[in-house]
């Protein structure tokens, strides 16, 4: 192994300990603006894209409607003309032939519509080069494929093409059956857009310069696009395919970031794509300066680390030769390098010694702040211990009180469960005690309570008695119970039910208290479950449920205390959880 002397790794380890959090911290800020960088374009052009879809297919369905209106409009008119063309006069024609062309001509120019003609089966003598009636032999030629929707209404749309004006542009039409014959198509009534309309569109609504944004419709020809040239020329991409199987949603492609968007009005979609390394041609400019800036750093640090290293070592060098010589002097090592440094001894030499009297002196500070929790924990145990007696023996006496003046049968009644409860309940002192007893205890404290209520409430014990040798806080589920009679069931009309279960659950035991009250109310609930969560003791609260819970988590750990699993008019069910101690 190669050996590295001291003056070397000094000097490495402080050209590491400025560079290497540096460049740390170049990086990081790099990948940090990058992410967000990304983040917010993506953002943003999903909103770009979610506005151009709503702009989109607001113009597509303001064409259709103008379509299906006209045709509405027209169909009778252009019903007669079929049906009565070699069977009235001229002027007829000619007529209908002004109110149709006047209605063309007013629906296109309120909506912009940029051309609509109609293929009709009409009289020759309506057909002319200025006419909006096109022979209906003209249709397969100028709009091919629409046997396809031949009889099926409309409407239905042709994707870009070059117009008679030069113009690109792309179609709704809608046809017009025979009323006489279902399967006979008499007119074809066509709308021209111009694909302008949509590039845009797209363009107004684009703030994000580094995506290229353009309308494909469902066979990957481009509708509309920043580029001219390429309407109506398919998109040829690899990932065409892959587009034109999502309705909307985004993906990653490589490198590229994609947005689509499916236009309501038709199978075609809006395709954003912007490419990750044009996105982040800010942030790699960004971290070139960076790393420029580091490097200038990092030689500075070198050099200050050279010069730092060479001083540092030197007077080390010296300390060493002073350790080395006061080997066998262990108690005055510290002393010998005072020579060393005469006035007042050398820095390092003040470093040992404060080092070492700041740890003498943090260790007693530990050991003095474990001595005090300690102590503070046995106190408040003890504080509780009292509340304990103090407060259950007031309520005991209360029934007590309660029941001598009905009788002296039940007053013995209440003399002997009491006996029995105080002789579970002080357990000789002890802290902990089995489950069985703790049971044993609540079925003494049922029996008072039963005397005291007369009948008025029925208790049900459901435990699993594999768990009476685990031990258990005492006096834990007393406090509870008595909660759900005070705070429940004698405030409940008719008789009441306190249901006392228990079991394991995993590595834990669990026993639940029910009862049929009245509840304690949404906000009193969520109040005393905030208490709760805190595991803290309250003072002058009395042998609540906030101290129980407290010295549960204090005994059992943090994971363990109570728990109030509702509380409404239907009542109330409070869960205790310990673990399983023997």
């Amino acid at each position: 192994m190669v050996s590295i002397n001291y003056r070397m790794k000094l000097l490495l380890s402080l050209l590491g300990l400025s560079v290497i959090p540096l460049l740390g911290v170049v990086f990081f800020s790099y990948y940090v603006f990058s992410s967000v960088l990304i983040q917010n374009t993506e953002t943003l052009i999903k909103q770009d894209v979610d506005q151009m879809e709503t702009a989109v297919s607001n113009r597509l369905s303001q064409a259709q409607e103008s379509a299906r209106t006209l045709l509405y409009n027209m169909d009778q008119r252009l019903q007669n003309l079929y049906t009565l063309r070699s069977n009235v006069e001229p002027w007829y024609h000619y007529e209908q032939h002004r109110l149709l062309t006047a209605m063309i001509e007013n629906e296109q120019s309120d909506n912009r519509l940029a051309n609509v003609r109609v293929y009709a089966k009409v009289p020759d003598m309506l057909y002319g080069p200025s006419s909006r009636f096109i022979p209906f032999e003209d249709l397969g030629e100028e709009l091919p494929g629409w046997e396809d929707f031949r009889g099926k209404g409309g409407p239905y749309w042709i994707t870009t093409y070059p117009s008679a004006s030069g113009t690109h542009v792309f179609s709704v039409f809608r046809t017009l059956t025979s009323i006489t014959n279902a399967n006979e198509t008499i007119a074809v009534l066509v709308i021209d857009l111009e694909s302008e309309s949509l590039s845009a569109i797209l363009r107004d609504n684009n703030r994000v310069e580094e995506a290229d944004t353009f309308i494909i419709d469902g066979q990957g020809k481009f509708v509309a696009n920043r580029n001219p040239e390429l309407l109506g020329r398919m998109w040829e991409s690899d990932r065409l395919q892959d587009t034109l199987s999502m309705e909307s949603g985004s993906r990653v492609f490589g490198q590229d970031y994609v947005q689509i968007r499916k236009i309501q009005a038709n199978d075609w979609r809006i395709v954003s794509v912007a490419p990750s390394q044009a996105i982040l041609r800010e942030s790699n400019s960004l971290l070139g300066m960076s790393l420029g800036f580091s490097g200038i750093v990092a030689c500075i640090a070198f050099l200050v680390s050279f010069l730092l290293s060479k001083s540092l070592t030197a007077r080390l060098k010296l300390l060493l030769s002073a350790m080395e010589e006061s080997k066998l002097s262990r108690r005055e090592h510290i002393l010998k390098i005072i020579p060393w440094r005469k006035n007042g001894g050398d820095e390092i030499d003040r470093l040992i010694r404060s080092y070492n009297q700041s740890t003498r002196r943090i260790r007693s500070l530990i050991l003095r702040v474990d001595r005090v929790k300690t102590m503070e924990s046995e106190a408040k145990l003890k504080a509780l211990q009292s509340q304990i007696n103090s407060h259950f023996l007031y309520n005991a006496l209360d029934a007590i009180n309660s029941s001598i003046d009905e009788s002296n049968k039940d007053a013995k009644e209440i003399v002997y469960g009491l006996s029995n409860f105080f002789r579970i309940a002080l357990s000789k002192g002890l802290d902990s005690i089995p489950i069985s007893k703790e049971i044993e205890m609540i079925r003494e404290y049922a029996k008072l309570q039963t005397l005291h209520y007369a009948d008025k409430i029925d208790w049900l014990f459901d435990v699993d008695e594999q768990i009476y040798p685990f031990f258990i806080t005492r006096f834990t589920l007393q406090p509870i119970v008595e909660n759900s009679i005070h705070h429940g069931i004698r405030m409940k009309r008719g008789k009441g039910m306190i249901t006392v279960r228990g079991g394991f659950e995993g590595d834990y035991i669990k026993i639940q208290v029910s009862d049929n009250g009245v509840g304690m109310g949404e906000d009193t609930m969520k109040q005393l479950q905030r208490q709760l969560r805190k595991g803290t003791f309250q003072e002058n609260s009395g042998y609540g449920l906030i101290n129980v819970n407290a010295r549960l988590k204090l005994q059992h750990g943090s994971d363990c205390g109570i728990e109030i699993l509702k509380s409404d008019e239907d009542g109330t069910t409070i869960e205790v959880t310990i673990t399983q101690q023997i």
